[in-house]
């Protein structure tokens, strides 16, 4: 009735495209989890950068702002003029402490936040936040200190070496913030 040769090479032929069917359904279902698993990362790296830049812009525009650079220029003025400069230095001290406890306030909150970015994070990712997230405490310990040791020494007398600790730690900041943002970019198939 039916060749026996050609019922088996039925049989060979539905079983190979049976195969060839079910791994393409494997590939495409890596595919897409991995499409999913970038796209949630996307979300929470944009979420995490977006308040991290927000809060570091609030911090420019607070020690930046109009009344702050008005005020330093009143200071000045009233050095040069040999005037009592001691209520003005103590009321742009205050300034920069009020600036600098609400950024730290954020960077707290953002440190709390940080455990959703290590969930979806990669390695790199992971590792450069342990150093974000020192090198955040090392620059608010530096920012805490810094408005006592100015009003210890009083005016004009402002501590070299807490300035270039603080400095230095904020330069560290942003180090490590650009290479974040590398490794993000790269763990999400953008790099």
């Amino acid at each position: 009735m039916f060749d026996p040769l050609l019922v088996y090479s039925v049989y060979v032929v539905a079983l190979l495209s049976l195969l060839f069917n079910l791994f393409q359904y494997w590939l495409r279902r890596k595919d897409n989890e991995l499409v999913a698993r970038r796209e949630k990362r996307y979300e929470v790296y944009k979420e995490y950068l977006s308040k991290l830049d927000s809060a570091s812009s609030r911090l420019y525009q607070a020690q930046a702002s109009e009344e702050v650079m008005e005020g330093w220029s009143t200071y000045f003025e009233k050095l040069l003029a040999g005037e009592d400069i001691v209520e003005e230095f103590g009321r742009l001290i205050m300034l920069n402490f009020e600036s600098t406890r609400v950024w730290m306030m954020e960077q707290n909150k953002l440190l709390e936040e940080i455990n959703a970015v290590r969930l979806v994070g990669g390695t790199e990712v992971n590792s450069l936040l342990d150093e974000y997230t020192q090198a955040v405490q090392s620059l608010k310990e530096a920012t805490a200190s810094l408005p006592f040791e100015i009003i210890a020494g009083g005016p004009g007398h402002f501590p070299a070496e807490t300035a270039q600790a603080y400095g230095s730690a904020y330069e560290s900041l942003e180090g490590i913030r650009s290479k974040l943002h590398t490794a993000m970019r790269k763990d999400i198939g953008i790099e």
